[in-house]
């Protein structure tokens, strides 16, 4: 009766802890740059805010050892299943699944995916010639949230509490 009942219990957190899942905070990890369908393995680092109304790229940077890309900022209002820039619609959100268009230049949009399941967010980007629907670039990968308050040392203290 009492492993039921500790089941139940892990299984009503691990459910409430997905509910509460959002893009807000720093990730890191790794995406793949590929031009010419050749990919290229970039450390990665974004950052997000996210609201009930607001989703925002506070910054994000993709470095690639000879290449090093910056996202700058950038917001959108989050309303009914629509984002919108202004009066403008650019994509859509389901949950914790959002899509959009990024104006580039005269002759290229970026299309954004980002999926944020538990800890980690699948993230993908396609720079698009507006001419002839060419991807350009493909940019995909996964990023792990960032703990504020994790430490390395408070890691160790842990493992070797556990072995001795």
């Amino acid at each position: 009766m009492k492993s039921i009942l500790a089941i139940l219990t892990v299984c009503l957190f691990s459910n409430l802890s997905h509910a509460q899942v959002t893009a807000d905070g720093s990730w890191n990890g790794w995406l793949y740059w590929s031009y010419d369908n050749t990919p290229i393995r970039c450390t990665t680092t974004m950052q997000y805010k996210q609201t009930s109304t607001v989703f925002e790229r506070v910054s994000g940077k993709l470095d690639c050892e000879y290449v090093v890309m910056d996202m700058g900022t950038r917001e959108w209002t989050l309303s009914r299943g629509t984002m919108l820039e202004g009066n403008k619609v650019v994509g859509s959100y389901e949950g914790n699944n959002f899509k959009w268009t990024e104006i580039y230049s005269e002759t290229v949009t970026i299309s954004s995916e980002l999926k944020v399941e538990a800890r980690h967010m699948d993230y993908r980007e396609k720079w698009i010639r507006k001419s002839d629907g060419l991807v350009i670039y493909s940019i995909e990968g996964r990023l792990f949230k960032r703990d504020q308050n994790f430490r390395r040392s408070d890691v160790r203290r842990r493992i070797i509490r556990h072995v001795h």
